[in-house]
């Protein structure tokens, strides 16, 4: 899987026939225009024992999302093989469905339309990612790549920036912090420090005052939206810790001067126990097997054992 990839067209009776290689993984997507895809999951034992694997596959009609994507560690770029996929209902948080990504970090499934969901990818030691979604009320593909970063302390999960002179959080500003509410809400394990910055223009002085009211408004925003205020800290430091080289009396332009106006949200504590509590919670169970019937039939001089997975 993710090195080869075959298209198959079923014969008038509805069935097609491939040999696989022994130990390899595999996906089979079953598809017709109109019709929702099946999509099965399965991997080949790695004997020489002869096998024969049944898929019954029962194509629906309707409108569907198509879900395609990689779980990656998003510093090492490397994959993330069987990490753990939650599918919920935007508003509600109501879980649509779970599974693991192949692995090889892969993932497809198919689901009906909803307005708007959420796909979450949580894995052992790193910070969960959610990716949201709104839908049109069209089938539709969807290419949802997922980033996971390591769960380390003194890292930067997040920047908000501010406009020229002033602390009140413009909508940009609000959408990168709702943004970090769903963040301390799915990683209730961590504790962070809202870190504040100002450009350079003005006087040292009253530059610090300003990057304590945009902490300070980020706090506000956080706590206002149900986030426990033992968890985040502020500081300001003024035009003391500016990101490129446009200190007093330096001619800039606007956007890198923008680059100093923001407020950085840093881990700086972790709760070992909640997040292994997390982990747990998150792991998602595999397939049991008892749902695949299996039996041994003789056809011609080969034995073959048989299994049969419903759909």
């Amino acid at each position: 899987i993710g090195t080869y990839r075959e298209n198959m067209v079923t014969d008038s009776a509805g069935t097609f026939e491939r040999e696989l290689k022994p130990g390899q993984d595999y996906t089979v997507i079953v598809s017709k225009p109109g019709f929702m895809p099946e999509i099965v999951d399965f991997e080949t034992e790695a004997n020489d024992e002869p096998k024969k694997i049944i898929i019954d596959a029962e194509l629906r009609r309707g409108p569907f999302i198509f879900l395609e994507g990689l779980v990656v560690d998003g510093k090492r770029e490397i994959v993330l093989p069987e990490a753990n996929l939650h599918i919920v209902e935007a508003d509600s948080q109501e879980e649509l469905m779970a599974f693991k990504s192949r692995k090889d970090g892969r993932f497809w499934r198919t689901m009906g339309l909803t307005e708007n969901f959420s796909i979450i990818a949580t894995f052992e030691h790193y910070l969960t990612a959610r990716i949201d979604v709104v839908t049109d009320g069209r089938s539709d593909t969807l290419n949802a790549n997922l980033q996971l970063f390591p769960l380390e302390l003194n890292s930067v999960a997040k920047i908000v920036y501010y406009d020229y002179d002033r602390s009140a959080l413009r909508i940009f500003g609000r959408r990168d912090l709702a943004e970090i509410v769903y963040f301390l809400q799915d990683n209730p394990e961590v504790r962070v420090t809202l870190e504040s910055h100002t450009d350079a223009r003005g006087s040292a002085a009253y530059n610090e005052k300003l990057s304590r009211r945009r902490a300070e408004s980020a706090y506000r925003y956080l706590v206002d939206h149900g986030i426990d205020p033992d968890r985040v800290q502020t500081i300001g430091f003024g035009e003391a810790q500016l990101v490129n080289d446009c200190g007093d009396g330096v001619p800039c332009d606007e956007d890198k001067h923008q680059q100093n106006r923001r407020t950085e949200v840093r881990i700086v504590g972790v709760d070992v126990q909640i997040h292994r509590e997390k982990d747990r919670r998150n792991e998602v169970q595999e397939v049991p097997a008892e749902q695949l019937e299996e039996k041994e039939y003789e056809r011609g001089q080969i034995d073959f054992r048989e299994e049969v997975r419903q759909r």
